[in-house]
Parts: structure tokens; C-alpha cells; sequence
């Protein structure tokens, strides 16, 4: 925070040179036009639109939901899956997608549980999934979905709201820390990473 108890984020978006030499951020680049920047800034976040997605968007988000499976080169589930499953989770009340739209075309989305937890002692939201297609990203459309997806929490009741994300990802890390989000594992579990373990259960037949 500044004097003033304004908040500043420093953003640095380049080449890997700065974390060799921390120098070169000192070096003189020049004033910034604030206004020039300001405005960019403004008609970047009013071009996005953000809302709770509705079954009639299912097309549209199943679209991006089907470009995120292939920006994890993932298996799986496919198209006509994803097309299948999406109305019976849009109608589910524990789940809730939310949509970026811009010059009227879905180009994100959040995927967002609700659950009771023991051990927030109250409702919990989990943030599965936030993802920008790749034409969108720095216009601040995943700023605008995480914000939403925290406000909706906050709407909800629940008593907080967390997810994953990959260690290397630090575009996502800087974009989680600058909207108030704290790594938790390394506090709560010092010994040692917490570790997601998974079993495929539709390869095990079903006992009586």
C-alpha cells in the first residue's frame, strides 16, 4: 500500500532477464501516461461481460470447456460428453459455471462447487476450473472471472473458497495472490506437498 492505504501491484511481464539481474527494473524507462493507461485499462474491463452461465448457454461454454480439455491435451471427456453433461450440471445447485463473454462470444469460464465442509464450518467453494482462451488472455478477462467466482462465494455464504493450480504456473500464482488468495499447503503441511490421489472407479464392477 501506498501512503495514501492505496493498493499497488507491480506486473512484470517480459523475458526471464530481470531474475538474474534484479537491476534492470531500476533502470529509467521513462514516465507512464496514466491516462493513456487508465483508459486501456477501462475499456478493456468494460469490453467483459461476466455472468452465471444458464442451460441456454451450454453451447456456447461447451465450446470453451472443450478448448481448456485440449489445452491440457487431455483424453478425455469428449465432445459429445461434454454437450450431454453440461445442461444436467448447469440444472445442479451445488455447481455453478460462470461465462466471460466479449463482442458477444463466450471466451471463458469458471466451473465452481459448493459444499458443506467440517471443516470450514460452513459451506466451502471450490474453484475447479477458470480458463481464458488463448485470443483473450491479457484484456483481463481471468481477473474478471476469479473476481466474480469470489463474489458469487460471497453471495452463497460460503466461508471460503479455494483451488489448484499448477506450481509452475505463475501467471495464475500472481493473478491469485494479487486478488487476496494465500498458499495454504506449505503452512498447513510442512513436512511435505499434499499430493491429489486419484482411482478410475468406472473400472471396478459394483459389489451387492
Amino acid at each position: 500500500r501506498d501512503p495514501d492505504e492505496n493498493l499497488v501491484e507491480l506486473y512484470v511481464n517480459g523475458d526471464r532477464t530481470w531474475r538474474e539481474n534484479p537491476r534492470v527494473l531500476l533502470a529509467e524507462s521513462g514516465a507512464i501516461d496514466w491516462a493513456e493507461a487508465s483508459g486501456t485499462t477501462r475499456e478493456r474491463a468494460d469490453a467483459v461481460e461476466v455472468r452465471v452461465a444458464a442451460t441456454a448457454d451450454s453451447a456456447a461454454l461447451a465450446t470453451v470447456v472443450a478448448a481448456f480439455r485440449d489445452h491440457l491435451k487431455a483424453d478425455g471427456p469428449s465432445d459429445s460428453q461434454i454437450a450431454a453433461r453440461l445442461p444436467v450440471l448447469l440444472g445442479d445447485t451445488t455447481i455453478e459455471f460462470a461465462c466471460a463473454w466479449r463482442d458477444g462470444r463466450a471466451v471463458g469460464y469458471t466451473h465452481t462447487r459448493f459444499y458443506d465442509s467440517l471443516w470450514a464450518a460452513g459451506q466451502e467453494a471450490l474453484l475447479e476450473d477458470l480458463y481464458v482462451l488463448p485470443e483473450a488472455r491479457g484484456l483481463g478477462v481471468g481477473r474478471a472471472l476469479l473476481r466474480h467466482a469470489i463474489r458469487r462465494a460471497c453471495q452463497r455464504g460460503a466461508r471460503a473458497l479455494g483451488l489448484t493450480t499448477n506450481e509452475q504456473n505463475e501467471t495464475a500464482q500472481s493473478l491469485y495472490r494479487g486478488e487476496g488468495l494465500r498458499p495454504q499447503s506449505a503452512r498447513i503441511w510442512p513436512n511435505g506437498r499434499e499430493v491429489r490421489w486419484v482411482i478410475d472407479l468406472s473400472s471396478i464392477s459394483q459389489e451387492a
